[in-house]
């Protein structure tokens, strides 16, 4: 299984941004649409305040136990909310950051295109944000905006999500997911809103429709490749979300007609579907070689979600599926820069906890941020649980400049340890992250908030220092 390995083990390739084969460039074209089609049944499910408004969708502390997602930040109280901008325009009203907590509102369209962005440094004191589609003209919106002293911001598409993040301390989730809770949505048109539990359905009938079941909505795009049937199901959602979320412009609706034909009979013969389905594992490859048109690759073992392309794809679908695949949702550079890395360079084999690892972070070399910046630990290549948290004793997942009890070096620099037993230093076991006894695992490095010296920053190389 590749996964969020893709951008560690695949970032060499390079591809434009379509094949010239319709099945491909369908499943390329589509995956966004799909992931969003599971995230919307999701979220109308699970969290009903979501739709046409906020909703605290992730538990304040994760651990080991939670799966929802691969790769969860165990940083920030993540809110969410999908609005239908086709029965009116909305206007956001956003608190203020009154303590210092780093916060951030994106703006998303169902493909991951982020029309707009922000953070608490840059904007603390909140405001009102009017966000419209395709069903309101520019001269209303700005009519709107006027009226409510609002930022407008147009979207593509009729649905558009606003997705909240707030940092905490460990011991303030509450606080932090309080804040989010005062985050407001008020339709701007007469009438009331289509209730949930009828989109829920519609949704649920759609999905009857290509022969999807609600188990299906779990399926993690990264688990498409693993057999038949999952290759099926996700071409399936793809198609879905193809078939029922617009095109974001008239360029992308004349590039879907293209291959319409493969779509259509797909959905009406089976042994056609058995055919594509089996061709997915490598249109896969495809999208995982495009993971070199969002980021770097360094020397010490790392890769990097920061190229500019990231939230602002235009038609370059390659891309846009290549995040969707690694990084659905995920923030621009602008407000965030993804680090992560699988193998160890020095063995060329995915880090294990039958060894034992140390980080070095120079004192002048921490990842410059605004915001702040944290080191975590997932099950790794191969394992069972991929891309979840690692149950330890001390039920720490994560390592960062707002870790109490650090030992710094004499000379500034920071050693973290990674391994499944307590160091048995005073240092070593201040500075641990643990890892799964004789498991593989991968790391994630979150920079938020990053400064411009984020350009030239590598993460170091994770040392095996014990066999």
């Amino acid at each position: 299984m590749l996964g969020s390995t893709l951008l560690g083990l695949l970032f060499q390739v390079a591809l434009g941004q379509t094949t010239g084969d319709s099945v491909s460039d369908a499943f390329i074209y589509a995956l966004p649409a799909g992931e969003f089609m599971k995230t919307k049944m999701r979220l109308y499910y699970k969290y009903p305040d979501s739709y046409n408004g906020f909703a605290i969708n992730q538990p304040l502390m994760p651990d080991e136990t939670f799966t929802a997602v691969v790769a969860p930040n165990v940083d920030t109280v993540y809110a969410a909310g999908i609005f239908d901008l086709a029965a009116s325009p909305r206007l956001i009203t956003v608190p203020p950051v009154l303590d210092g907590r780093y916060v951030v509102t994106d703006f998303v369209d169902p493909y991951g295109n982020a029309p707009f962005a922000f953070n608490s440094i840059d904007i603390p004191q909140g405001g009102d944000y009017l966000i419209y589609g395709p069903s309101t003209s520019e001269k209303d919106a700005t009519t709107f905006g006027v009226q409510y002293n609002a930022t407008v911001i147009k979207f593509n598409t009729s649905d558009a999500m606003v997705l909240l993040r707030a940092r905490h301390n460990a011991t303030d989730p509450q606080q932090a997911a309080a804040l989010l809770s005062s985050y407001n949505a008020t339709r701007l048109l007469p009438g009331t809103d289509v209730p949930r539990l009828q989109r829920f359905n519609e949704i649920a009938t759609q999905m009857t429709e290509f022969g999807l079941e609600f188990p299906d909505v779990g399926l993690l795009a990264t688990q498409y490749e693993n057999s038949i049937r999952n290759a099926t199901i996700g071409w399936k959602w793809a198609m879905m979300g193809l078939k029922y979320v617009e095109p974001s412009t008239v360029a992308d609706t004349e590039y879907v007609q293209k291959f319409q034909n493969v779509i259509d009979q797909a959905q009406n013969n089976a042994t056609y579907l058995l055919e594509i389905a089996s061709r997915v594992p490598a249109i896969v490859q495809t999208i995982s070689a495009g993971t070199r048109q969002i980021g770097t690759l360094f020397s010490t073992g790392w890769s990097a979600t920061n190229s500019p392309v990231v939230g602002k794809f235009g038609d370059n679908y390659l891309a846009r599926a290549a995040v969707a695949f690694v990084l659905y949702l995920g923030l621009a550079p602008s407000q965030a820069v993804y680090f992560q890395t699988t193998i160890d360079p020095s063995t060329g084999k995915a880090y294990n906890g039958s060894h034992n690892y140390e980080v070095t972070f120079v004192s002048n070399q921490l990842p410059p941020v605004e915001g702040f910046w944290s080191m975590t630990v997932y099950y790794g290549v191969g394992d069972d649980s991929y891309g979840y948290l690692v149950g330890n004793p001390i039920e720490r997942f994560s390592i960062g400049d707002r870790t109490p009890g650090l030992i710094y070096n004499s000379d500034g620099s920071l050693t973290v340890t990674l391994s499944a037993t307590r160091p048995n230093t005073t240092a070593g076991a201040a500075n641990w992250l643990p890892v799964g006894a004789n498991r593989t695992f991968e790391v994630f490095l979150r920079a938020y908030g990053p400064t411009a010296g984020i350009a030239d920053f590598a993460p170091p190389q994770i040392k095996l220092i014990s066999k």
